[in-house]
């Protein structure tokens, strides 16, 4: 307050205060303590290598085609002879979209680029294939690959979608045809009640087909791997 010189007083104008900064609730900061960490952890990784894409998904979550749309987003900055760090944590999937995901990072980064997979955890079947298209793989002694094992997906009876394994098809449909063979009539319906959940006989040539593919994008990629390192 002040006096106006009539006697009066004047109030003076409060003077706006400054936003005050938000910070984290300790209860906040301890339930999201384990994704800081990695964020830290992540920024530790881009000081050596700037281009890091992330690349995770739960046990039920399959590697997909629809995935293409993500990886060709975060690929729009990279500028070709980037080193890139894929970080991979994968059951594993469609083997057709793992080759096509991985090669869409290896177009990025050209020929004289290297790529770097980093698996936290385990990156399994078409997550091993995607692996398997890099210059180096970084694991620690938790780390684990898996077998490329193809994946078929159909429908059944009521409509809802189904993924079968190839390779636990075609290896029950060997033994049901060795026994077969020898006669032994109990042993091939123990297969058959074993693998109940077979591929459908329309899918089977392409159960046949995705697992030569898998064989053959996996000797590639190990094939461009050698010649890089001069082998």
């Amino acid at each position: 307050m002040r006096d106006s010189g009539d006697g009066t007083e004047e109030r003076q104008p409060i003077a706006p205060q400054a936003p005050r900064a938000i910070e984290k609730t300790p209860m906040f900061t301890a339930m999201n303590a384990a994704r800081y960490q990695r964020q830290t952890l992540i920024k530790d990784i881009e000081t050596e290598h700037p281009k890091l894409l992330c690349y995770v998904a739960g046990n039920k979550a399959q590697v997909d085609r629809i995935d293409t749309l993500g990886f060709v987003d975060m690929l729009h900055n990279v500028n070709p002879g980037d080193p890139i760090d894929l970080l991979l944590h994968t059951p594993g999937g469609d083997v057709d979209a793992a080759e096509k995901l991985i090669g869409l990072v290896r177009s990025a980064t050209g020929e004289e680029g290297q790529l770097r997979v980093i698996i936290p955890d385990f990156a399994k079947s078409a997550g091993t294939l995607m692996a398997l298209g890099a210059n180096a793989i970084v694991m620690s002694d938790s780390s684990e690959l898996g077998p490329i094992d193809p994946q078929v997906s159909s429908r059944d009876g009521n409509g809802s979608d189904v993924v079968y394994s190839v390779l636990t098809y075609l290896n029950a449909y060997d033994a049901a045809r060795c026994a077969r063979g020898s006669r032994r009539a109990y042993h091939i319906r123990k297969v058959r009640s074993h693998h109940r959940a077979q591929v459908p006989v329309g899918q089977r040539p392409g159960a046949l087909v995705r697992g030569e593919f898998a064989q053959a994008a996996r000797q590639e990629f190990l094939e461009d791997r050698q010649r890089a390192d001069g082998y």
